[in-house]
């Protein structure tokens, strides 16, 4: 059903998808009006509720690549110990033992 309303109206399920995400806003008579399209949302709100959730879509977007970033830093690191663990216990030398 989400699919549904993410191809039929992109409008509502960017609505419907800043409900869901934050579980602390108390639904109001209202909001339940806007969605179910009993209630027209003013052209000046609109356009700053949109500007502000491609604000918060973006920061998200942010967070998700420096998540990404960061495990490459990660992984990259704990690569290197990895092939130094193994020329030390191989072939190489690291001191006496």
């Amino acid at each position: 059903m989400v699919n549904n309303l993410k191809a039929c109206s992109p409008i509502m399920y960017r609505l419907f998808t800043s409900f869901k995400d934050q579980p602390d806003h108390e639904i109001m008579q209202e909001d339940i009006q806007i969605t179910s399209g009993k209630k027209a949302l003013d052209p000046r709100q609109a356009k700053i509720y949109f500007k502000n959730l491609e604000i918060s879509s973006e920061n998200i977007r942010l967070a998700i690549e420096k998540q990404v970033s960061d495990a490459a830093v990660i992984f990259s690191f704990f690569s290197t110990c990895r092939k130094l663990l193994i020329f030390i216990d191989g072939t190489g030398s690291m001191g006496s033992r």
